[in-house]
């Protein structure tokens, strides 16, 4: 299963064009490793936003550094139309990371990005999708799907992410929705009238 992730995750760099001769099984401990090391979360929400707007948000990579939680640094270092590589230096105590990500956009409907050269991790994979929700009578809708899988390098690391990966992430997702109220004003579910029958936002948390 883990040898097909990586073959997986080989053929993906190469296919758009990045370097893929440093990816060996043994280095990251694919074949030999008999521990769970990997710990992954989701979350779906509505947000009254539209998918362009969220995306927006979610693509501008050189910006995470000024709203994201624990992210000390991000950089784009090259991009060649929906793809880039970036440099992404996060810290939440008593872990600390830097890495390169490789960045796949489908503008506005979804983003991915992947990275296997971490200290501490050696596969990290995050996916954001938008789908266009019901309209209210104040703005348009969407419905986010976020998802990060992490496999750590190590049980010790494995057992000190498993204490703050679940807050981490939800930080995170949260932190993104904040930053599109900044940007575009109140969020419209929460201005629409009380009458149009709208949901509050939902969210259906979980991690493995």
């Amino acid at each position: 299963m883990r040898l097909c992730r990586l073959s997986v995750l080989r053929r993906t760099l190469k296919t758009h064009g990045f370097p893929t001769h440093h990816l060996t099984a043994r280095h990251h401990g694919i074949i030999t490793s008999k521990t769970n090391r990997m710990l992954e979360y989701s979350e779906q929400k509505v947000l009254g936003f539209s998918p362009a707007q969220v995306y927006e948000v979610v693509s501008d990579v050189n910006k995470y550094q000024q709203f994201l939680p624990w992210c000390q640094e991000s950089t784009i270092l090259r991009r060649d139309g929906n793809k880039a590589m970036a440099h992404l230096s996060i810290g939440f105590p008593p872990l600390t990371e830097a890495y390169t990500a490789l960045v796949l956009m489908e503008p506005p409907w979804s983003l991915r990005t992947l990275s296997t050269d971490g200290r501490l991790f050696s596969h990290l994979e995050n996916m954001w999708k938008f789908e266009a929700g019901k309209p209210v009578p104040t703005g348009p809708t969407c419905i986010v799907n976020f998802w990060v899988s992490m496999e750590f390098r190590n049980a010790l690391f494995a057992n000190l992410g498993s204490l703050v990966f679940s807050d981490v992430a939800k930080q995170m997702a949260t932190a993104f929705e904040k930053r599109c109220g900044v940007l575009y004003g109140p969020d419209h579910l929460n201005t629409a009238p009380k009458h149009s029958g709208t949901v509050n936002p939902f969210r259906t948390p979980h991690k493995q």
